[in-house]
Order: C-alpha cells, then structure tokens, then sequence
C-alpha cells in the first residue's frame, strides 16, 4: 500500500485505464472487414439458407423447402420461388470483398447452398435420361436457367479454383455430379458430361 501511495495520482490513474483498456482489446478485439461483411451477409440470408432462432419447422430454411419443392415439381412454376432464393443468395455473397472469400469458403452454410444448388440445376436439365441419338438437350430450361447456373458456376470456381490446387475442384465436383445421373451403363464419364449442363458454353449466356 506504502508503494501505491508513492505513486502519483495522476500517473496511477493513467495506469488504471491504460491496464483496463489493454484487457478491454485482447478480452473483445476490433472486428475485420470480413467479420462485419459476414454478420451482414447472414442477417440478410437469414432463413433462407441460415436457420432463424425461431425456426419450427423440420426443414429449417426456406431454401431447403422450395429446393424440394423445386425436385418434386421439376418445371419453371415449382421452382420459381427456389431460383428466387438463389438469386438473392448470388446478389448478397457477389456484394462482398474479395478478399474475404477464404472466410466466406468455410461456411457450411454457402458449401452446402451452393452445391446443392448446381446439383439440382444438373438434374433436372438432365431430365430421366439422356437422348439416345446423342443430341444435347437440357428439358424446359431457357436462358433464365441458363445464366443462374453459370453465375453459381462462376462463384464455385472464383471460391474454390486457386493455384494452390493442383487438381480442378470444379472439374471434381461435376465428375461427382455426373457420376449420381441416371443413364447407360455403357455410357463413357467424358460422354456424359458432354451431355450435361456442364458443358453449357457460359461465355454465349453471361
């Protein structure tokens, strides 16, 4: 105590605060860019691809419901409201900075929205199996289906595709997909991707 009252008062409450707002900065550091980008990005995809506190349906988003509703149906109408949703997921994660992408690549959330998305457009382009006379026909897609499936395409590779990477993730994942359709057993994987909404010339749509 006889030390602290040797101490000036005006040099010991200097050291107070200084103490205080050091604990203050390590125990609640400042948030990135990124940080407030994200917390805006989910409140605004609050409940269609993130679940709302007060989600009481066993579906949990809105997206995974109009994504059933989507499959079920397989026709512009049924899926109207799913591509609505993808339209608002592209327009807010695009809204982004860039550099915040390696945060944005590991929500489970945008993993899973944006693959399940790309599947889904493969399917039902994809139809119950693909022309025997080997022509490429994507169903009752136009350009509307076309260019939404180029833009998810754009942001898998601007997310996923780096120099890193020896191995294309974007060529894995369509393998994948590929792989999952329904058609000949005889038919070659480099076949069917032809025949697939992967091989959708992007630069003729976009």
């Amino acid at each position: 105590m006889k030390i602290l009252e040797r101490i000036p008062q005006p040099l010991f409450v200097f050291t107070v605060i200084l103490i205080g707002s050091i604990f203050i900065y390590f125990s609640n550091p400042p948030k990135s860019v990124c940080d407030v980008e994200y917390e805006s990005f989910r409140e605004a995809l609050k409940g269609l691809i993130f679940k709302s506190s007060d989600s009481s349906t066993s579906q949990g988003t809105y997206f995974n419901r109009t994504y059933d509703q989507c499959l079920k149906g397989n026709s512009n109408g049924s899926c109207l409201e799913f591509f609505q949703v993808i339209d608002k997921f592209l327009l807010n994660i695009n809204a982004l900075h860039s550099e915040c992408s390696a945060t944005i690549q590991e929500i489970p959330e945008v993993q899973s929205t944006l693959s399940r998305s790309l599947k889904l457009l493969v399917i039902l382009a994809w139809g119950v199996a693909p022309q025997e006379n080997g022509e490429i026909n994507f169903q009752w897609f136009s350009l509307r289906e076309h260019q939404l499936f180029c833009n998810l395409k754009n942001l898998y590779i601007k997310i996923y595709e780096n120099d890193e990477v020896e191995e294309s993730p974007w060529l894995n994942f369509a393998n994948q997909v590929v792989s999952t359709l329904p058609k000949p057993k005889e038919m070659l994987a480099g076949e069917a991707l032809r025949l697939s909404l992967f091989s959708l010339m992007c630069e003729k749509v976009l």
